[in-house]
């Protein structure tokens, strides 16, 4: 294997692919791309007085437009907060 290459499979290790070397090919097999947004919403919201009252709040007619989806985020009327 040639010095680049092995450069490149070496940087390639920190995103987490997966891949199968042979004498001639380099496969890569899996690319799982992800994203924390979700979670770094999710934390905001949390941290939130306002919205952490609204939380406290479900079920109750004061916030009866909000809801939280599977995902653990906070909606008003489906819109994240």
């Amino acid at each position: 294997m040639m010095v680049r290459e092995l450069s490149l499979v070496e940087s390639f290790r920190d995103l987490r692919l997966q891949f199968d070397l042979q004498p001639n090919i380099i496969k890569c097999c899996t690319l799982r791309i992800s994203s924390d947004v979700y979670d770094r919403i999710r934390e905001k919201q949390r941290e939130d007085e306002e919205l952490v009252k609204i939380l406290n709040a479900l079920g109750t007619d004061q916030a009866k437009e909000f809801n939280t989806g599977t995902d653990g985020l906070l909606r008003y009327m489906d819109r994240t907060c």
